[in-house]
């Protein structure tokens, strides 16, 4: 609110548009250190002003505002050899006899990268061939804090067991209900918490209409006889959400994913995509391949790999039918990726979709859901492996699934 002025006896009033304030702080230069990634800036005003910097990098909370306010500026940590310098404007409505009236200009300076010195001079070098750009190693990357952390082991059993069990609505039989299997079916109230870190989910949501598909235990999502996550009946669309909770992240900010898969028989599908949500876009984790499927070309960048030996560990009965083995050959993916945020971020959330119908042992594809599935154990399920546990054939995954942020 503008403030009251006293007028002594004689003395002329003042226009009321002259007591309307706006000033800014701190003004001129802010030189802050390679590591800092916010500051701060206060309004003192009782107009409406706003926020401009042509610098996408660094974000304003708020953009806007009338009165008071301090502006919360946040930017990913200078690292470069040279310092960053942007400049701030608090622009004031357009609106005559104002104090300290007119646009207030804040520069911020980021000093050069810690130990990063300039380099001198160096005579003029041939123009090189421009050399491809080459994905981020996981090995580049120093955790800074876990969002979220998952132990599948034998001691979490009871945890595991006791919050992700078989969805609710299902006969003795553990059958699906019709609502469990419609397109993009996604239960809020049935997912697989974290137990190391807390906060953390792994959701599986259906990406194709299985109401259909016959109900004979290859339409669910639970735990395992080992009591591990898996999900029966996986087909193209098909997504495994994983979400952790943060505080606002700047852009920059490095993600790191560990995500132990296996496919449970050759019936589970191979190929699937997993991205990360970057602003308002999914965008690939990873190096993305190809490969073509019948007249398909199929983008991903997680591989399910079963008996890769072909059919070694099977034999064929009288009637000339295949039989597999109690323990098929069964191989862990670690999946381990690194990815940097170009946007920043209040929650981490990845996708990991099924997109092809070439079954794991890359022998042939699919034709439905549970194609060729003739016993429990020949059964599609995608699962993610537990940390001890040789259970169904597998090595045991040795890592935990996590997700955390780093530089």
């Amino acid at each position: 609110m503008a403030s009251l002025l006293a007028v002594s006896c004689g003395e002329k009033p003042q226009p009321a548009d002259e007591a309307k304030t706006f000033k800014v702080s701190p003004s001129g230069d802010v030189n802050l250190p390679a590591e800092a990634t916010s500051t701060s800036i206060s309004v003192e005003a009782d107009i409406n002003w706003t926020v401009e910097c042509d610098n996408s990098a660094f974000v304003f909370n708020p953009v806007s505002g009338n009165g008071n306010a301090t502006i919360n500026v946040s930017f990913p940590a200078n690292g470069k050899p040279e310092a960053v310098t942007t400049e701030v404007k608090v622009v004031p409505e357009k609106q005559s006899g104002l104090k300290n009236a007119g646009i207030k200009t804040v520069t911020i300076n980021i000093i050069q990268g810690a130990g990063a010195q300039p380099e001198p001079e160096q005579p003029e070098q041939p123009e090189q061939p421009e050399q491809p750009e080459q994905p981020e190693q996981p090995g580049a990357f120093t955790s800074v804090k876990v969002l979220a952390e998952w132990e599948f082991t034998a001691d979490n059993t009871a945890f595991f067991s006791g919050n992700f069990t078989f969805e609710p609505a299902k006969d003795d039989e553990k059958k699906p209900t019709a609502e469990s299997n419609a397109a993009g079916f996604l239960n809020d109230n049935h997912y697989c918490p974290s137990n190391l870190v807390e906060g953390g989910k792994i959701r599986f949501c259906n990406g194709t209409d299985k109401t259909s598909v016959n109900p004979d235990g290859r339409c669910k999502r639970g735990m395992g006889n080992a009591n591990e996550p898996c999900w029966y009946g996986n087909w193209p669309g098909d997504i495994v959400y994983l979400t952790a909770p943060t505080e606002n992240l700047a852009a920059g900010t490095k993600v790191h994913i560990v995500l132990p898969l296996r496919p449970n028989t050759r019936n589970t599908l191979k190929y699937w995509l997993l991205e990360i949500k970057d602003g308002d876009k999914f965008v690939p984790v990873g190096t993305v391949k190809s490969f073509t499927v019948g007249a398909t070309e199929v983008k991903y960048n997680v591989e399910l790999v079963y008996d890769p030996d072909g059919t070694k560990d099977t034999t064929t009965d009288a009637d000339g039918n295949t039989v597999y083995p109690d323990n098929p050959l069964q191989y862990n993916t670690i999946v381990d990726e690194v990815y940097t945020l170009t946007a920043p971020a209040s929650e981490i959330e990845y996708h990991l979709t099924c997109v092809s119908t070439m079954m794991a042992d890359g022998s042939r594809e699919a034709n439905d859901i549970g194609d060729s599935a003739g016993s429990k154990r020949e059964n599609p399920v995608l699962r993610i492996p537990r940390k001890d546990t040789t259970n169904g054939g597998s090595r045991p995954a040795g890592v935990n699934v996590l997700i955390e942020i780093g530089k």
